[in-house]
């Protein structure tokens, strides 16, 4: 117990906070890595952070390994998605939902899931959400008019 005592005594003079999390991440190539965040908030006030914020903290993670990966030129594989993938991918980055895309593109629900489903396999995706963003960085998508 003493150790553990100095360990996090340590770890407060560092500026590390009394609540934290650990996301971790799994890269295009098979890489590791584990992203954590601290906080000094109460506990109440940590728990409702986390609720509000984890799809964030989920999205810089992984944004944050990627560009890693770049300093150290590790590139990633060139992505091809097909016309109708980046259509739903763009409604998606709209904000719209997947029915809202399958009515106006004139597709079904389940085809508009399915184009979603390989997009994220292609970009190795963990969301909607995410793939959005691995494509407009990757400048797969176009500005809204």
């Amino acid at each position: 117990m003493g150790r553990l005592k100095t360990f996090f005594g340590e770890a407060g003079e560092f500026g590390i906070g009394s609540r934290g999390l650990t996301v971790p991440v799994h890269g295009r190539l098979g890489d590791r890595a584990l992203f954590s965040v601290t906080s000094d908030l109460s506990a109440c006030d940590w728990a409702s952070a986390k609720l509000l914020y984890m799809r964030d903290f989920q999205v810089l993670a992984t944004h944050i390994h990627d560009r890693v990966l770049g300093i150290e030129g590790h590139a990633s594989e060139p992505v091809s998605l097909s016309p109708r993938e980046l259509e739903c991918l763009q409604w998606i980055a709209e904000g719209k939902t997947a029915w809202e895309c399958a009515v106006i593109l004139g597709l079904s629900q389940h085809t508009v899931r399915c184009y979603l489903e390989s997009a994220r396999h292609k970009l190795h995706a963990t969301s909607n959400t995410h793939a959005v963003s691995i494509a407009h960085r990757a400048g797969l998508l176009f500005d809204p008019l």
